[in-house]
């Protein structure tokens, strides 16, 4: 069996705890040892799209979107769509090559 050496990362904060930059820096510690101590490629995050600061968090550890799954879950009662956004390991080797100097 082929492994694809993908993951999906998702999260949930206490409201009181929002703004804070705390899950900015607790998914770049889980995005830095996904990417350095494990065989892993790329990481994936699926988002709702008016979850606006779940989106700007995502942009700031540099995760590009990829698309939209339409439809994709149903949740209270109707369908909703997902953004999907990733990073690959080279995209974040090459970020971090700068950083390193």
């Amino acid at each position: 069996m082929k492994k694809n050496n993908r993951i999906e990362i998702g999260y949930d904060l206490k409201p009181a705890y929002w703004g804070q930059g705390i899950m900015q820096k607790a998914l770049g510690k889980i995005i830095h040892f996904a990417f350095t101590s494990m065989e892993i490629n790329k990481i994936e995050a699926k988002v709702e799209p008016e979850n606006k600061a779940s989106i700007r968090l995502l942009g700031k550890l540099n995760f590009c979107q990829e698309g939209v799954l339409r439809q994709h879950e149903f949740e209270k009662g109707k369908y909703v769509d997902l953004v999907l956004f990733s990073i690959l390991r080279s995209e974040y080797n090459e970020l971090n090559e700068g950083s390193r100097l």
